[in-house]
């Protein structure tokens, strides 16, 4: 195998660009959040995580669903660039007026924060949401690169203020208020090197005829983020309402915990969807070999990683967080399983979405809700624990749904695919019953397991690298 080769695919330079800059980030967040969670009590961490949270369900509705078109357009016509950027701040800049406005009126009468933590929630809403626009941009034009470098120096530039902040003057609003202003830096931080390397290309439309086509475009997949809501953003909310701050903070430290595979996960698809994007319109056949060989590559390192995560869980939570969030163990342990199934199905639906298969995508996140929306309120009424639970298992009676329908629309036959999914089967069983074990033998299952991975992934790169992109 030409390993010069590939190394230089764009797809695997752009993953690994991504993954190596995910990494810094992860360690980085890591330590600041150990710095804030020894600083704040389990009550306080809650608050502080759901207002982050609340953010994210807020930039979710205020995106439209806009995040898949716009890295597809770049990807495929780069000459918008302008028009997306100039018309995509213009846009959201009033969605997320209005979101904030409603969630006002949603706080009223259902919410726990006050009006201070309100308008924070507001400031870093507005200031993600731009950042996120113009690094779709990067990841449109597949340059992966700067955002990965920006990402780390911003997330090490938040780990000093965090760490320097004096123990008086530690607080929830000091916290947020850094965050804005991190956030704000990075931003601009895109924008100079869009200009710089003139990136920012092409004429613009009025601002009514680029959004109303961007929302015509993007309005499956908004559809699709509403009815993914209770899976992503709203158990939060459920957890507020029927537990308390507590709990959000154990579930949220839970998340946090599994960032590094949360990242690898969402970049890796990130990183390869502009790319068969533009494959399936140029050659079919190379599209249908890499998803077929890809596929189970795909499934067996997430499976690695959340083994892994399961079996070192309670070990890490001694190592380097107080015993007020040994609660937090269990909560891992069930989370990573759910995280593990979620990227499978988010694989698939970026796989429906390069191939134009977005009424599909609604139909399949329909049925998810419905099995889901049911354990998530159940669970929530037994804390993060119970709604950790609830992920799971709606998640694997869904799998067998969508896998169907992923075989069954494209046609396609997935390399290795009952050894894939038994194998999996086999690192869940070990690493949970496993997981109270001597630290000793943990290594040796981890080490044990992950050299056997890599023959099984040598075969693999092997195969995605004679799929010429």
């Amino acid at each position: 195998m030409d390993l010069k080769k590939v190394f230089g695919n764009k797809v695997v330079k752009n993953f690994s660009y991504l993954t190596l800059g995910s990494i810094v980030s992860q360690l980085l967040m890591l330590l600041t959040v150990i710095k804030i969670t020894n600083e704040l009590s389990p009550l306080d961490y809650g608050t502080y995580s759901f207002i982050i949270a609340q953010g994210m369900l807020l930039i979710a509705i205020s995106e439209l669903g806009t995040k898949s078109i716009i890295i597809r357009t770049l990807a495929r016509e780069p000459e918008k660039s302008n028009d997306l950027i100039v018309n995509g701040i213009k846009l959201r800049l009033i969605t997320i007026s209005a979101t904030i406005g409603l969630y006002f009126i949603y706080n009223h009468f259902l919410g726990t924060l006050n009006s201070a933590q309100i308008l924070l929630l507001g400031g870093y809403s507005l200031s993600t949401s731009l950042f996120y626009l113009l690094e779709h941009v990067f990841i449109g034009y597949q340059k992966m690169f700067f955002p990965s470098i920006v990402k780390s120096g911003m997330n090490f530039l938040y780990f000093l203020i965090v760490t320097l902040i004096p123990t008086h003057l530690f607080s929830i609003d000091i916290l947020v208020i850094s965050y804005i202003i991190i956030t704000i830096i990075q931003t601009l931080s895109y924008f100079i090197l869009l200009k710089k390397s003139k990136l920012i290309v092409g004429k613009t439309t009025t601002f009514l005829n680029s959004s109303k086509q961007l929302i015509i475009e993007s309005w499956p997949y908004f559809t699709l983020m509403l009815l993914s809501l209770p899976m992503l953003h709203l158990s939060n909310n459920l957890l507020d309402i029927n537990s308390d701050k507590e709990q959000v903070g154990y579930f949220n430290l839970a998340k946090k915990l599994m960032g590094p595979v949360q990242l690898v996960i969402t970049f890796s698809l990130t990183a390869i969807f502009p790319n068969i994007s533009a494959m399936f319109l140029q050659n079919r056949k190379r599209f249908r070999g890499l998803i077929s060989n890809g596929m189970s590559f795909f499934i067996g390192l997430t499976a690695l990683f959340c083994f892994s995560f399961t079996l070192f869980s309670k070990d890490i939570i001694l190592l380097v967080f107080s015993e007020k969030y040994l609660p937090a163990i269990k909560v891992i342990q069930f989370q990573v399983w759910y995280l593990f199934l979620n990227g499978i199905n988010h694989f698939i639906t970026v796989i429906f979405g390069a191939s134009n298969r977005e009424k599909l995508i609604t139909k399949v996140a329909l049925v998810n809700l419905l099995i889901s929306a049911p354990f998530l309120y159940i669970g929530s009424l037994y804390g993060a624990l119970g709604i950790s639970l609830g992920f799971v298992i709606s998640a694997v009676i869904y799998e067998f749904y969508i896998w169907h329908q992923f075989k069954k629309q494209l046609n396609i036959k997935i390399s290795e695919e009952k050894l894939t999914w038994l194998l999996s089967l086999l690192l869940f069983m070990i690493s949970y019953s496993m997981s109270d074990a001597s630290i000793y033998y943990k290594v040796i299952l981890a080490v044990g397991f992950s050299g056997t991975y890599i023959a099984f992934a040598y075969k693999k790169v092997r195969s995605l690298s004679m799929v010429k992109t």
